[in-house]
């Protein structure tokens, strides 16, 4: 599980990984463009849907391959420890995880 260090002072940019694959090729949620949420809970409560936030796509191009992250700026955070999860909705389903946990000092 990736562990994010951020001041409670800080509005920052989260970016979470988000791979998936369709008959052995990997997605491109960005066209057609993908819906994707994120939320920041308190650590060990699961979110509800009013505690997502539409995020955005970003890609990373390395040679051949394309690594997708989703954004979302967050911040300033009471100091503690909080749970980042991820929301994709697609016509073939949703699906939410937990892809973080964010440490404010």
């Amino acid at each position: 599980m990736k562990v994010l260090r951020m001041s409670h002072l800080s509005v920052d940019v989260v970016r979470v990984s988000a791979y998936a694959e369709f008959n052995g090729t990997q997605v491109d949620p960005t066209t057609p463009l993908i819906p994707v949420s994120i939320a920041v809970v308190a650590q060990g409560t699961d979110p509800i849907s009013g505690n997502y936030v539409a995020g955005n796509w970003e890609e990373e191009v390395h040679g051949l391959s394309v690594n997708y992250w989703a954004t979302r700026s967050i911040g300033p955070l009471a100091i503690g420890r909080y749970d980042v999860w991820i929301k994709i909705s697609d016509p073939g389903g949703v699906v939410q995880r937990q892809a973080a946990v964010i440490i404010s000092y």
